[in-house]
């Protein structure tokens, strides 16, 4: 194998490669480590070897010689996810993708960028225009369009619009194949949803594009609420308003907002918190709506305002507040994995009963689940995504969570896999399969992570790396 990788280097010259142990592991890894099953998991994968292309034409290069030697390729953007999405289960080569970072128009509406654009500079060039991005992870500063759109899913903005699946929000995709001689093919609307969140398994993406929302004058707030349920209840309400324009809607149960060392002034202790963004015309009408519902606003932040906090609230929703938890949890000799440790589990509610099912988690759990909620919009209602943090007491213990949690009726999309269809799907999408055959028809496209195409028959027979 080293011969292998010792000639395919040879062949990329010009190409910026990488071959340091350290920059191995580095560049092979995300934060797969959330979950203590990943980590014992995955802690030994690394590739063989990483490439940097600089153009789109070295991308080429790079794919036409792995499929040469039959070499898997994993693609990479920046390694914000959370699932092993990027992390080479069977060697070979990482392509890092972050230095093709142009992003390429701005028009009324829309955007399209390279795959290594990170969303935070789409944003700005957007904001120059009177636009911005519909959605963002809370990884936004540094995390990749190509990223966004090949491992998520949901983000701040989904209140507004829905997933990023949904028709309308992902206008077209350029891609390239795995083959000797590489081929582009766009995608355009709904054939532009079909490469989404596979992990980069059935095309390398090159460009994304995606449609814009009207930039608004957002301030940052946090209600703070005695009780979780008051909090959970508001944040519906606030979900509901549609005369009241926001971005992102976040309830944290306590003790989970004591995690937030940079908003120790803003948390009051006991209570449970709203974090949101709300449009600057709306602020009065939010402020009632949060003393109505019991609540008091302890944080107010207008970036645009002198002297204003570069701290976002951003960071502190969707899965951030998972990382914060851990960090808290390590900080006190808990790291993943260990007795007192932590992870988290991804939950679905059903539209109309989300409310009785957060209820009926504390009445299940108690302090072994702490909830955190983010409101989305589903086919029109409003709902929420949940991401609690659950003490670790071992993988079986785990799973019976997830068990309960099933026949209460919530959907758990779980984090805990590297499988495309074991995690949010829970299907086979034949589409998937079908891209994959005819993209990447070796096989060698971050294989392992497409359970479908393993079971069909053919997968990586030409894979020398695979095979081995």
């Amino acid at each position: 194998m080293q011969a292998v990788i010792d000639a395919l280097a040879g062949e990329l010259t010009g190409i910026t490669v990488l071959r340091d142990a350290a920059e191995l592991t580095r560049l092979s890894r995300d934060f797969y480590w959330f979950s203590p099953v990943l980590k014992a998991l995955l802690d030994d994968k690394r590739a063989d070897l990483v490439a940097v292309p600089a153009s789109q034409d070295e991308v080429a290069r790079v794919v036409a010689a792995c499929a040469r030697a039959g070499v898997p390729l994993t693609p990479r953007g920046l390694g914000s996810g959370n699932y092993g999405q990027a992390m080479p289960l069977a060697g070979g080569v990482v392509l890092d993708l972050s230095r093709l970072n142009r992003v390429l128009w701005v028009q009324p509406g829309a955007a399209r960028a390279e795959a290594g654009a990170r969303l935070s500079e789409i944003d700005t060039e957007a904001r120059k225009s009177g636009w911005e991005q519909r959605m963002l992870p809370s990884t936004f500063r540094g995390s990749t369009v190509g990223g966004f759109y090949c491992g998520g899913g949901v983000g701040i903005g989904s209140n507004n619009y829905g997933m990023l699946k949904d028709p309308g929000n992902i206008l077209g995709v350029k891609a390239l194949s795995m083959e000797a001689t590489p081929r582009t093919v766009e995608f355009r609307g709904r054939d532009a949803v079909d490469l989404h969140h596979a992990y980069g398994v059935n095309g390398i993406v090159l460009e994304v594009e995606l449609a814009l929302a009207p930039a608004l004058p957002w301030i940052e707030f946090v209600a703070s609420f005695a009780d979780f349920n008051d909090a959970v209840a508001f944040a519906q309400a606030l979900g509901e308003a549609d005369g009241i324009a926001k971005k992102g809607i976040s309830a944290h149960q306590w003790p989970l907002p004591r995690s937030y060392r940079p908003l120790k002034d803003v948390v009051v202790a006991g209570e449970s918190v709203v974090m949101t963004q709300v449009a600057a015309y709306n602020e009065a009408a939010f402020a009632e709506q949060v003393a109505g519902a019991g609540g008091r606003i302890t944080y107010r932040n207008d970036p645009r305002a002198p002297g204003a906090r570069r701290l976002t609230l951003q960071e502190f929703m969707w899965n951030h507040a998972t990382l914060h938890a851990i960090r808290e949890a390590e900080a006190a000799g808990a790291a993943p994995g260990m007795e007192g440790g932590i992870t988290y589990l991804q939950l679905g509610y059903p539209a109309g009963r989300n409310l009785e099912l957060v209820r009926r988690i504390d009445a299940l759990f108690g302090e072994e689940v702490v909830q955190h909620v983010e409101f989305i919009r589903v086919k029109g209602a409003v709902t929420c995504s949940g991401l609690p943090i659950v003490r670790w007491r071992g993988e079986p213990r785990l799973r019976e969570v997830m068990r309960l949690l099933e026949a209460e009726g919530v959907y758990i999309a779980d984090p805990h896999t590297w499988v495309v269809e074991d995690g949010g799907k829970k299907s086979i999408n034949p589409r998937h399969v079908e891209l994959k055959a005819a993209m990447d028809p070796a096989g060698l496209l971050n294989p392992g992570k497409l359970r479908a195409w393993q079971e069909r028959g053919v997968a990586q027979k030409k894979s020398v790396f695979w095979d081995s």
